[in-house]
């Protein structure tokens, strides 16, 4: 096995890193990107990301896992000056020093959570003759819904701060007065709050997975179900019962629960079975 640190550099010029692991004895043809979701490191929430990474090369994948700006090796920076475009440049720029370090030719994939679910997805989707697989867990594929809006069809009631045609009044005046907007705890900055609005999710025409707990207080589940139905049939999304989400059962934050611990074992399983064999084991309902 071999793990090491690299260090790369963003199309603007911000220096990053990440974590590559290789199987024991560096036999494998599957190189798997994960792309962690916002305020969380390289390692994702409790470390979801390490103990995949280990999963991954017990059966013989290799894995880049990295920070992306403001987080992590980056975190000097504040999250204020987030935008999608860097998200989107960190990722290309992960994809390419993971590629060129593994130095074999390798089917590459990629992994994304929540808040880079959506800023992957199109990722992916311009650059499909790269990639295998694209796997979303829990994707945030509309932006404004999720920020802006509020209150969803799917049951939360987070404070409105717009509307698709534009911000509410009293989020203007916080924007203005403290030149971010909170929203669902998040302190987004102008230009980004903007890419909410111009920015349009892509979704690969092929092998694009999304997996998401149809108990999921973090991110409505309804936008996956209205893409994959919609104009994406070759998209295909596997619903975990009863999971919210980080694949836990709902209220479990620290990941402690058995139920829990079974849903993301589970969850392992059938990205396991999908890069190595191209197939689900049919143990999660599929749409699509």
């Amino acid at each position: 096995m071999t793990v090491r640190d690299l260090r790369f550099t963003s199309f603007d010029g911000v220096e990053l890193e990440g974590t590559l692991e290789i199987p024991q004895g560096g036999v494998f043809d599957q190189l798997l990107v994960m792309v962690p979701g916002i305020n969380v490191t390289r390692d994702e929430y409790l470390g979801f990301y390490t103990r995949l990474a280990s999963q991954l090369r017990e059966n013989s994948i290799a894995s880049f896992r990295f920070d992306w700006r403001c987080h992590g090796f980056d975190s000097s920076r504040p999250l204020s000056e987030l935008t999608l475009a860097g998200l989107y440049n960190d990722i290309d720029a992960a994809v390419r020093i993971a590629s060129e370090s593994i130095n074999k030719i390798s089917k590459i994939s990629v992994l994304a959570q929540s808040f880079s679910g959506g800023v992957a997805s199109t990722w992916c989707s311009r650059n499909e003759s790269m990639i295998d697989k694209c796997v979303l867990f829990a994707p945030i594929l509309d932006y404004i819904h999720e920020y802006i809006k509020g209150s969803d069809e799917g049951g939360r009631a987070g404070e409105s701060k717009g509307n698709y045609d534009g911000l509410s009044d009293n989020a203007i005046v916080e924007l203005t007065q403290k030149n971010t907007l909170v929203s669902w705890g998040k302190p987004f900055g102008r230009p980004i709050i903007n890419e909410f609005k111009a920015f349009e999710t892509l979704l690969p025409t092929k092998n694009i997975w999304i997996f998401h707990g149809d108990k999921d207080a973090g991110v409505d589940i309804t936008i996956s179900r209205n893409r994959v139905k919609g104009d994406h049939n070759e998209a295909k999304l596997i619903e975990i019962p009863g999971a919210d989400h980080g694949f836990a059962q709902p209220g479990d934050a620290n990941f402690k629960e058995e139920k829990t611990k079974f849903f993301q074992a589970s969850v392992f399983e059938e990205l396991i079975g999908l890069l190595n064999h191209g197939s689900l084991s049919g143990k999660f309902p599929v749409i699509g």
